[in-house]
């Protein structure tokens, strides 16, 4: 199972693939949001060294979870700073009402959420409640917040440690590969 994991990475990274997806991403037979997602995604990791097929797949699915299945113009969402206030508060009376599996999930959509809204969202959507005068200093502590959440999530007792043990790890790479992405033909 292992090795044909490994032969799907190399395919999809191969030299070809990612001209492939682009050519297809303009015409009519367009290829999968996934698929071209995680070829673009996932060089755009390689190309600042991280090869992990299982961040790329993780991102790939975040991406999608947050472009398409949220409301973004008709919900709390939009409103990056109140958010994370509710979710931190969430997240305080989980831990005192000795939540702490209800205190984990929170933490880390909380990490994803700051995440994707300080890469992907402000660039995606002009309609985020953003105070223009604070948008940088804004971005910067949810960029910032991110990381110490999916590190604080990696050492707790979580479904995949590894992942959220990677992303805090290599988060200036990662943040870095989701703008780009976004800056790319790819959305």
């Amino acid at each position: 199972m292992e090795e044909d994991n490994e032969a799907f990475h190399k395919m999809l990274h191969g030299p070809y693939t990612l001209q492939a997806v682009l050519e297809s991403t303009y015409s009519a037979e367009s290829v999968d949001f996934h698929v071209a997602t995680y070829v673009g995604l996932g060089r755009l990791l390689l190309q600042r060294g991280v090869d992990d097929t299982s961040l790329t797949d993780y991102l790939t699915a975040m991406l999608g979870k947050f472009l398409f299945e949220i409301d973004w113009t008709n919900t709390e969402f939009a409103r990056p700073s109140s958010y994370v206030y509710h979710l931190l508060d969430a997240i305080a009376t989980e831990i005192l009402a000795g939540e702490r599996g209800t205190a984990l999930r929170l933490e880390a959509h909380l990490a994803n959420y700051c995440l994707f809204v300080s890469t992907v969202m402000v660039r995606t959507f002009s309609h985020l409640e953003i105070d223009p005068d604070g948008e940088d200093e804004l971005l910067s502590s949810l960029s910032t917040m991110s990381r110490e959440k999916f590190l604080s999530v990696a050492s707790k007792d979580s479904i995949i440690p590894s992942v959220y043990s990677s992303i805090g790890r290599d988060f200036e790479a990662i943040h870095d590969a989701l703008i780009s992405f976004v800056d790319s033909p790819f959305v």
